[in-house]
């Protein structure tokens, strides 16, 4: 047998058929699941070994016969690393052994790359498993044909040559028609209002722009666009909604696009779900707007509105009002309301949202989501509304360390101790407000031994700290995050009330008490209040709260949830991660149980794109129905 010195310069002599002989005729062995010195395996275009004299795992990648690469890595629990052998679509990335959908063929395991002998060469090729072991080697060069699948945990394999799938497609496609006719009613009625296209304020865009200390996106440049397209190219009311990762500058995008509305004399409501939110986008637009005559003023529990107040906005005198759900008190009749921006729109409640869908045949809205929910990520992979995305990080993010333990004293104590000594701040979370001061005594007794805590300033052999919750007094609580911001408090023990759009650069250490209670995208959405600037970041996912109680088996699906956020911590995971609560939780409530079973029954990209073209060819053929007053009343009912 050959060392694997000897091996890898033969490697470099040798193709790929060449090498396969070579390794037979000395000795090695071809297996399933590497184990041994002296195997190998082949995945593909992908030849793995264990060289005699080498406990690692070397890697040979080809194109055709070719020899491209040769890697040297490590096992995994018994499996092969294989992120090199997924399949990268435009809607997501699929793992091997994970599902794909294809239009014509239906639902398939993907079982990774091979390389196959077509027209006298050798070819890559996407290995499909169907029903009955049956396999598709579909060419590589037409992978736009496929999409991930999003629905079932395990679906049903569609079995070749069988019309079953052509038959659930037609029965899925009569049902989605049915559906885009309802929808095309919607558009109708924003249809018959119209409103005089915005003027695009050029000169006070370009003194902002020059303003903003970081270079926008391509993404953010897409996005600026594609609003201000909406804004001065249409006469219809905009329903826009921008996704982004968190700390990705939809907020900038925001504002920009607010400029042509404010400037054509209509006023602009940023609707935010959150006293503490409001009053840190009130700092934001105001420091980014301060040079300029544009009047803004806020609303919350927080500040009282005088009667003056009131008069000045129902007159017109305020161009941007920021709050949370105040702003429709009955009290305020914005005179000329122009824009409605919504800042995570899913934290809102029914009745709120009802009165948002009357609002959209009425003004222009844009809503801002860093994760949106199921519905709104489905409404806007539909075509049911337009959608703009940012993918692209701002050159200083950095990814976020992110573990999942059981609670215990070592891991919180390294975890505040790592983020003291390097003189930054921590949010702790535990989203029970009735026992968030037994959580922080908790913390305080553990590290009680070297630490003492106050309540006081921050200082050197001491940790300050403050509870903050969503039934703290107004006053008080301005008064805890002003001190949070300014960097007198090194721990912050609150609730989920911190999860939206806080941006305290210095705060790079987040700990998260009985993570097995949160919601997907709860955890992606806290986890973004730390990393915000150039610092690591580090997130800690307790499972359990250290309360003597009997232990509670996790559920699949909370396992599911952890396991998501942790493996999701690079930059961009947040379209990632609303896809997979849409697969965790399903779209029943969407459309109804009957399009829920639909949607599985073909996945959720391909019913979206179906959907879409539903809607799209109803727009184009609108005369065959009757879009006048009947579809005013059903609107209206």
């Amino acid at each position: 047998m050959q060392k694997y010195e000897d091996y890898e310069l033969r490697a470099q002599e040798k193709n790929y058929y060449q090498l396969i002989d070579y390794l037979k005729r000395h000795g090695y062995k071809r297996v399933e699941d590497l184990q041994f010195t002296a195997d190998y395996q082949i995945r593909g275009d992908q030849i793995y070994i264990i060289p005699v004299g080498d406990r690692q795992i070397t890697r040979l990648d080809y194109f055709s016969d070719e020899l491209e690469t040769i890697v040297r890595q490590k096992k995994e629990q018994g499996r092969l690393i294989l992120k090199d052998n997924r399949l990268i679509t435009e809607d997501g990335i699929v793992d091997v052994e994970g599902y794909v959908v294809h239009p014509q063929f239906g639902i398939a395991r993907y079982l990774g790359r091979r390389v196959k002998k077509y027209d006298g060469k050798f070819l890559p090729f996407f290995c499909l498993e169907y029903a009955g072991d049956d396999q598709v080697f579909f060419p590589q060069t037409r992978e736009a044909e496929l999409m991930p699948y999003y629905g079932k945990k395990t679906p049903r394999l569609t079995r070749l040559h069988s019309l079953s799938w052509s038959k659930t497609k037609h029965r899925i496609e009569k049902d989605i028609y049915e559906i885009a006719k309802g929808l095309i009613s919607i558009q109708a009625q924003r249809e018959l209002v119209t409103r005089k296209k915005y003027t695009l304020a050029k000169q006070w865009q370009s003194m902002l722009n020059k303003s903003f200390t970081h270079n926008l996106t391509n993404d953010q440049v897409k996005a600026l666009t594609d609003i201000n397209q909406d804004l001065t190219k249409s006469s219809e009311p905009m329903d826009r909604l921008l996704t982004g990762d968190v700390g990705y500058g939809k907020t900038e995008v925001a504002i920009r696009g607010a400029m042509s509305v404010v400037f054509s004399g209509k006023q602009v409501l940023v609707l935010v779900p959150t006293t503490v939110l409001a009053e840190q986008h009130f700092h934001v637009w105001q420091n980014r707007l301060k040079q300029f005559p544009i009047k803004i003023i806020k609303l919350s529990r927080i500040n009282k509105l005088s009667s003056n107040d009131i008069e000045s906005i129902n007159k017109g005198t305020y161009d941007i009002v920021i709050g949370t759900h105040k702003l429709f008190a009955k009290q305020l009749k914005y005179k000329n309301l122009g824009l409605l921006i919504i800042d995570e729109e899913q934290r809102f409640g029914i009745k709120q949202k009802e009165y948002f869908k009357s609002l959209r045949t009425k003004v222009d809205v844009l809503s801002l989501t860093a994760t949106p929910i199921p519905r709104t990520l489905y409404m806007g992979l539909s075509g049911l509304r337009n959608m703009s995305s940012i993918k692209t990080a701002p050159l200083e993010r950095k990814g976020i360390v992110t573990k999942v333990v059981p609670y215990s004293k070592e891991s919180i104590t390294e975890a505040i101790e790592r983020e003291k000594r390097r003189g930054g701040q921590i949010y702790y979370v535990h989203n029970r407000v009735q026992t968030l001061a037994s959580s922080a005594k908790r913390v305080k007794d553990i590290m009680s031994d070297k630490y003492v805590f106050t309540q006081d300033d921050s200082q050197a052999g001491k940790i300050s700290y403050a509870i903050a919750h969503g039934q703290t007094p107004a006053k008080e609580l301005t008064k805890i995050m002003h001190r949070f911001f300014l960097g007198k408090i090194d721990i912050l023990f609150t609730t989920t009330i911190i999860e939206n759009g806080l941006d305290n650069p210095n705060a790079n250490t987040m700990i998260i008490e009985r993570a097995e209670n949160f919601g997907l995208a709860d955890l992606y959405q806290l986890r973004g209040r730390v990393g915000r600037r150039d610092q690591k970041a580090y997130a800690l996912l307790l499972i359990g709260s250290g309360v003597k109680e009997k232990v509670k088996t996790i559920s699949d699906t909370a396992k599911a949830r952890l396991e998501t956020v942790a493996d999701l911590t690079k930059l961009g995971a947040g379209w990632t991660i609303a896809l997979k609560d849409l697969e965790l939780r399903g779209a029943g409530t969407i459309l109804g149980k009957r399009q829920h079973g639909n949607m599985e029954s073909i996945g959720l990209v391909l019913y979206s794109r179906l959907l879409k073209r539903a809607v799209e060819k109803l727009k184009v053929d609108s005369s065959k129905f009757n879009l006048s007053s009947d579809i005013v009343d059903l609107w209206k009912s």
